[in-house]
């Protein structure tokens, strides 16, 4: 199942608080509340599930406080910047307030927008909250980008076109998710990169790999230094011609080929199948890492040849 998305609120307002956390059910999120910011930020580093923050534009700042007050925003803002340099991340933040127009509010402004933030007026919830998924939406990816740099070099370079950037980045996200569609759409992306990259070569480097070899075995074996001989089933291969790939790299390809082609582009199984032999998300993960070796490969192979 799709894993819920965990937002943090400091909000004084324990029944507005309530409504909130019901409400966001309905849009995938799980809010968890405290009514001051001591408390707030000690949960924030203490569980670091939470995607985003909702504040309050007035509110306490520690349980010995018994007045909301204005002043508790730019601590507010100042505390949330120095947890984003402790464990260096950018987290989505909005001001959700009664007063959107108070002068206090138009003061600080700017900051907030300056730091990607915004202010909703109590009762937008729907917008406040797409709004933050989209946030948290680009604060995943700038992160999955930054993590696999090595990786989506393949873009920057123009060795595969950007539309599958997107393709690659939701194979990241979801490779652990256990749902069946999500398990065969992931299978199919995974495929189709590989495909396409196969293609690049054939196209650019027919030298690596000739037209000729048009099936699928035939080019991985082909870069591999081996090459067809005869027409019979099973294929005969034999070696003596350049090796462009390692083994391993002809290992991984096959398995993606293999797996994808039963369990991405056909039809969902049947609940008897499915329990039987369809592939768990652990397989997903396994065949993500495994594209993931085969780009890098063929980024050194498209520079370098």
């Amino acid at each position: 199942m799709t894993q819920p998305i965990h937002i943090l609120l400091i909000d004084d307002e324990k029944d507005y608080c309530n409504t909130l956390k019901t409400n966001a059910r309905r849009s995938g999120i799980l809010i968890t509340d405290f009514q001051n910011l001591e408390d707030g930020f000690k949960e924030l580093e203490k569980e670091l599930k939470y995607k985003a923050i909702i504040f309050d534009a007035k509110c306490m700042v520690d349980d010995d406080e018994e007045v909301d007050k204005f002043d508790f925003l730019p601590i507010a803002l100042d505390r949330l910047k120095e947890f984003e340099q402790n464990y260096n991340v950018h987290l989505p933040f909005v001001i959700n307030t009664g007063y959107p127009d108070e002068k206090e509010i138009s003061m600080i402004k700017k900051q907030v927008e300056t730091r990607r933030g915004k202010v909703f007026r109590k009762g937008d919830e729907k917008k406040l909250y797409e709004h933050l998924l989209d946030e948290i939406n680009k604060a995943d990816t700038t992160k999955l980008e930054k993590e696999y740099q090595d990786v989506f070099q393949v873009f920057e370079k123009g060795h595969l076109p950007n539309n599958m950037r997107d393709d690659l980045i939701k194979i990241l996200k979801d490779c652990k998710n256990s749902t069946p569609s999500v398990i065969k759409g992931n299978l199919a992306r995974i495929r189709t990169i590989l495909d396409e990259i196969l293609t690049k070569i054939n196209s650019q480097k027919p030298s690596v790999l000739p037209n000729s070899k048009r099936n699928f075995m035939d080019k991985i074996k082909w870069l591999s230094g081996q090459n067809r001989v005869g027409s019979g089933t099973p294929a005969n291969y034999v070696g003596g011609e350049i090796k462009y790939q390692t083994s391993s790299n002809e290992y991984l390809a096959t398995a993606i080929w293999k797996i994808s082609s039963e369990f991405g582009s056909h039809s969902l199984p049947t609940n008897e199948a499915f329990y039987k032999a369809f592939p768990s998300s652990y397989a997903v993960q396994a065949l993500t890492y495994s594209i993931l070796e085969i780009i890098i490969w063929y980024i050194e192979l498209m520079d370098n040849e």
